[in-house]
């Protein structure tokens, strides 16, 4: 008896470590909306990936993350510089 409830405790406990929180898709924003918010003094942060071709946004008093694909554009890290955004860089599989 004390063994069958071990047991269910066990697999009870091990089942709960493999639920995990369903990952929510991200609200996708062009790169020319992105600009314009960065200027417009809404946007928090940014974190690039490690290959510069996404980022995702922190926009102030909004929870939830925005992710924009990038275009080459030189200006990028002036205009958030400018605008006084903290920026990063993410791991390569920090996504």
């Amino acid at each position: 008896m004390i063994m069958q409830r071990l047991l269910t405790i066990i697999i009870l406990l091990t089942l709960s470590g493999c639920i995990q929180k369903p990952v929510m898709p991200r609200e996708t924003w062009e790169y020319g909306r992105f600009v314009q918010e960065v200027k417009n003094g809404k946007v928090e942060k940014v974190s690039l990936t490690s290959d510069r071709t996404t980022a995702i946004v922190k926009v102030k008093q909004d929870p939830d993350l925005k992710e924009v694909s990038l275009i080459q554009d030189p200006n990028l890290i002036n205009i958030l510089s400018q605008n006084e955004v903290d920026l990063s860089i993410l791991p390569p599989s920090d996504r």
